[in-house]
């Protein structure tokens, strides 16, 4: 079966070629996680740098959010992060990025009022070459404060948020996944809003595969499941005792529907 345009100059692997851009239409997502704090012991637990509450996260359903960051050289002008870029849906589920100028411990608004869902957010430029990183948090959050919806920790560039939605006209095929726990034995559970045959999007995220991992990492979980058009990918976790913490990441192939 042939899969988009393929170049003169394509390897023969088709997964290779589309890193390398020569299949139009499709392209390849690697989605991280690590957990704020220690994983929960009594209920799963989204694995993300934000503190969700009751273990899920929020969403901001259609909002102008602001951006703010702990330390006041995270500016347009200072050492630390000067701008940063949010990739997220709007509410007609398309995706979009905004980049933002920062502007230290002063929230600053997005330009959009109608952020539906965030897939992740980035630092584009640094006012530091040495050390590469915000040197604060940076939290998008509702305006005023709470709740918060994505975090860029303190020394990090990026957010380590282990979830994606399938943004209107596409569909989605999860390739693997992995995890590592860190102190304590973690129960992962890869998870997704879909039905494990029709594969249509409904409203429970039940599970499409797990994997109890004793401290220490994973080999590279191998699987093909299609995540259909609006379906949230997203990996969460069961710490089986108290200070258990954990990082994660799954590989997504996203194919355009009009190819």
């Amino acid at each position: 079966m042939a899969f988009g345009i393929a170049s003169s100059a394509a390897t023969g692997d088709f997964l290779l070629d589309v890193a390398r851009g020569l299949h139009p239409g499709f392209s390849l997502l690697t989605v991280p996680g690590r957990s704020a704090a220690a994983i929960a012991t009594t209920q799963l637990q989204d694995i993300t740098q934000v503190a969700p509450a009751d273990g899920v996260f929020a969403r901001p359903g259609g909002a102008q959010l602001e951006l703010v960051s702990s330390n006041v050289n995270d500016t347009v002008l200072g050492t630390g992060a000067q701008t940063v870029e949010i990739t997220y849906l709007d509410v007609n589920f398309d995706q979009q990025q905004e980049i933002l100028s920062m502007d230290g411990q002063t929230p600053v608004l997005t330009v959009a009022t109608d952020i539906e869902d965030i897939q992740w957010m980035h630092v584009v430029t640094l006012g530091g070459i040495a050390n590469q990183t915000a040197l604060g948090a940076i939290t998008l959050r509702a305006i005023a404060d709470t709740p918060v919806y994505e975090t860029i920790a303190a020394g990090g560039n990026q957010s380590l948020s282990a979830r994606y939605k399938i943004p209107n006209g596409f569909t989605g095929y999860i390739l693997k996944w992995r995890t590592t726990a860190v102190t304590k034995q973690v129960d992962f559970r890869l998870r997704a809003n879909v039905d494990r045959f029709s594969r249509a999007v409904i409203g429970p995220f039940l599970f499409q595969d797990a994997s109890l991992q004793d401290v220490g990492s994973s080999p590279d979980i191998h699987l093909c499941a299609k995540i259909p058009m609006l379906g949230t990918v997203k990996i969460s976790g069961l710490s089986v005792a108290g200070g258990g913490g954990g990082s994660c990441a799954f590989d997504l192939l996203l194919v355009d529907n009009n190819v």
